[in-house]
């Protein structure tokens, strides 16, 4: 009790002080759920988003990967990556094995598949080194927008904030391709495109390898190295793009098939086979019938997300085209890249998978918002609160599909007893069950 007790004022002082990290992180390494918290709510302090990649570890180590009820594999990203790690460790694969049986060509996950697979067959365990990567980037991209926000800004961009850190949250890790490419991408193209930072962007490159899909987005950055040092982002381009963004809310009505024909033309050979599949008649109806699936509260919050970020975006365009400081140019080449890429990200929608490119350009999007609303003094009317409050809609849908990933060791277990104390019934789960 005296050590619980000594640790906690410890940790009280580290909070006000920001001297030595060791109490903290012991803190946390008991109670990492306190941990999230804390580096939530004293997001300003130096400490803060290592505590954050400290707890996003652990979210990652307890996620649930065999839902109660279901079959190991049975339409989830992670069951399925879990049950060829086993197969890896129980049958001691090597790498050429695993990278035979793996249908994807992304190297990413049948590396960290064989190395963790060398010396554990547990996939929490192989979950904790993917969360390892995940949550640094995750944590990096976070804080690059929170360190370069004012002081003293409105309260109501809270909401905002908060949309940012759940475009891409921890418990997406289930499909840790996609979404840790996600990040890698980011990770390397914000700091470009905001401090004309170049060091960073063989990582944006690196993310091909994860997710290989991510050749789009690649090539739009590097694109976008090349131009914008000839051609200056002033109001014409502006104007274009943001036409391209608008334009693009339509593109339903174009043909499935001949796009995937298009892309099938323009993807090297190495990747012209999983294109197809991603195009293929089998694969467009698995997804057609799985978006049917879907609730009422999915599609009313996912309606939300892109109305409430098309006002702001409309907002931020008719408040930083005509100011010429040097902020406002930072702001104009995040802003001017993130509504190129959400054009693409528009038309690939129409495609089975392709609406997850959405995400991405939101990444870029939601920063230029808040850059622009907090640089230039923005005046919060009747309306804009109102649609600052409908995110709450997509925010809670958001925070429900987290629930379906953590049982109750998410909030009482450590790193020491989420092994023993495993479960796999979901808050949901839970939560079904009392009523």
């Amino acid at each position: 009790m005296y050590c619980y007790k000594l640790i906690a004022i410890k940790l009280i002082n580290m909070i006000h002080q920001d001297t030595s990290y060791k109490y903290l992180f012991l803190f946390v390494f008991f109670f990492p759920f306190m941990g999230l918290l804390l580096s939530l709510y004293y997001w300003q302090k130096s400490w803060a988003k290592n505590v954050f990649w400290f707890a996003c570890m652990y979210m990652a180590f307890v996620h649930i990967y065999i839902p109660d009820g279901s079959v190991l594999g049975e339409g989830v990203d992670i069951g399925r990556y879990v049950a060829q790690f086993q197969e890896a460790h129980n049958m001691s694969l090597t790498f050429n094995e695993i990278c035979n049986s793996n249908v994807s060509r992304d190297f990413y996950q049948a590396v960290m598949t064989y190395l963790v697979s060398r010396f554990s067959g547990e996939g929490h365990v192989l979950y904790l080194f993917f969360g390892i990567i995940y949550g640094f980037f995750y944590s990096r991209n976070m804080w690059f927008l929170l360190e370069r926000l004012p002081k003293c800004f409105s309260k109501w961009l809270y909401l905002l904030i908060a949309v940012y850190f759940l475009i891409c949250p921890i418990w997406n890790i289930g499909g840790v391709r996609m979404w840790t490419a996600l990040h890698v991408f980011c990770y390397g193209a914000l700091p470009y495109l905001w401090d004309r930072d170049h060091s960073r962007l063989w990582w944006s490159i690196l993310s091909i390898f994860i997710h290989f899909s991510f050749i789009m987005p690649v090539c739009v950055l590097l694109g976008y190295c090349i131009l914008p040092n000839r051609i200056k982002i002033g109001q014409l381009f502006l104007n274009i793009v943001m036409s391209l963004y608008l334009l693009t809310f339509i593109t339903n009505m174009l043909d499935v098939n001949q796009i995937g024909a298009f892309l099938q033309t323009m993807a090297p050979n190495l990747f012209e086979d999983r294109v197809a599949g991603y195009f293929g008649e089998e694969y467009v109806g698995k997804i057609a019938e799985h978006i049917g699936s879907h609730s009422f509260f999915y599609k009313v919050s996912t309606y939300v997300n892109q109305y409430v970020i098309l006002y702001f975006a409309i907002i931020a365009f008719l408040r930083i085209r005509k100011i010429k400081d040097r902020a406002a140019s930072k702001v104009k080449r995040l802003f001017s890249f993130a509504l190129f890429l959400y054009a693409l990200a528009n038309m690939l929608a129409i495609v089975p998978s392709g609406g997850r490119f959405i995400y991405v350009a939101q990444m870029f999007l939601l920063p230029a918002i808040l850059f622009s609303l907090t640089n230039f003094s923005y005046r919060y009317n009747g309306l804009t609160k109102i649609v600052l409050l409908s995110s709450s809609v997509w925010l809670l849908f958001v925070i429900r599909a987290g629930a379906e990933c953590y049982g109750i060791n998410l909030l009482i277990g450590n790193f020491i007893t989420a092994l023993p104390l495993e479960t796999n019934v979901s808050f949901i789960k839970m939560l079904l069950y009392i009523i």
